[in-house]
């Protein structure tokens, strides 16, 4: 079994916190390339000056949602959010007990940043569908799928990034 660490959850959650500065202060622009960090240090000041361009525009920091939250991915993505200042209360922390019950949450679409963190061996219902997405009060506006599962028959986010996405997902 292979399985993503702490660094790809750190780095996506540094990607996706970067998106949704990027979409409140060039809106209908698209996330140019990043290029690589020398260092965690400068990546997270980068992060913290994207944060506070993007808090200046909205009037607040992100609600971020991190699924796998208690796997090493997982603990990746909320350690970057911590370090880049978004309140330990504006980030929701779930995992297996938290999506026992089946999809869709609402509490993924009322978050502006979701990052999908999971290890999927079976089936599970969907955690967002367009439906959810049309709900009235939707804030999301990211989601990064860091386990990026596109070839696994379960992936609970597939449908989505199939509508969303220009990505060709493996078939």
């Amino acid at each position: 079994m292979a399985a993503f660490g702490y660094s790809a959850g750190f780095s996506g959650s540094a990607l996706a916190l970067k998106n949704w500065a990027w979409q409140l202060t060039h809106p209908g622009q698209p996330l140019p390339a990043v290029s690589s960090y020398p260092n965690e240090a400068e990546l997270v000041a980068d992060i913290k000056r994207d944060l506070a361009a993007g808090k200046e525009k909205a009037g607040r920091l992100p609600r971020v949602i991190v699924i796998g939250a208690l796997g090493r991915c997982g603990r990746g993505a909320v350690d970057m959010a911590l370090k880049a200042g978004v309140p330990e209360e504006q980030i929701l922390k779930w995992d297996m007990a938290e999506t026992a019950k089946g999809g869709p949450f609402n509490e993924i679409t009322e978050s502006d940043v979701f990052v999908n963190c999971i290890y999927l061996a079976e089936k599970i219902p969907h955690f967002v569908n367009l439906d959810s997405l049309k709900a009235p009060g939707r804030q999301l506006s990211v989601v990064c799928d860091v386990s990026a599962d596109t070839t696994n028959p379960h992936n609970p986010s597939e449908s989505l990034l199939k509508s969303i996405s220009s990505w060709k997902l493996a078939s």
